[in-house]
C-alpha cells in the first residue's frame, strides 16, 4: 500500500467529498462557484434545480465540495486558467442568447 492509496480528507480521495463529481475537472469548482453565488440567497425551491445539477444536498454542502476542489487543485496553474475558460464560456453563451433574441 502506497502513501497515495488513501489521500487525506481535502485531497481528493472521498467520492462524497466531491459529491460524486469528477475530482479532476478543474472547471467544476468555478461552475459551482458561479451557480452557488446566483442561488445562495434564493428560496429553497429556486435552489433545488442547481443543487441537483451538482448532486449537492445544500448550499453549505456545495461550499464543502468547493473546498475539496480548491484543496486538490490550488497549486495547479491551470486551476486559475480554468476560471477564465468557464467565464469565457458563459460570456459566449450570453452573447449567443442576446444575438439570437434580437429582432432586426
Amino acid at each position: 500500500m502506497g502513501i497515495f492509496d488513501n489521500p487525506p480528507p481535502g485531497h481528493g480521495g472521498d467520492a462524497d467529498e466531491f459529491a460524486g463529481l469528477d475530482p479532476d475537472d478543474l472547471e467544476m469548482y468555478w461552475r459551482i462557484e458561479h451557480d452557488l453565488g446566483r442561488i445562495e440567497d434564493a428560496p429553497q425551491s429556486a435552489q433545488r434545480p442547481v443543487l441537483d445539477r451538482y448532486n449537492l444536498r445544500s448550499v453549505d454542502h456545495g461550499r464543502n465540495v468547493q473546498a475539496a476542489y480548491h484543496a486538490r487543485h490550488r497549486s495547479d496553474p491551470d486551476f486559475v486558467a480554468a476560471a477564465r475558460r468557464v467565464e469565457l464560456g458563459r460570456q459566449v453563451q450570453e452573447f449567443r442568447a442576446n444575438v439570437g433574441s434580437r429582432e432586426d
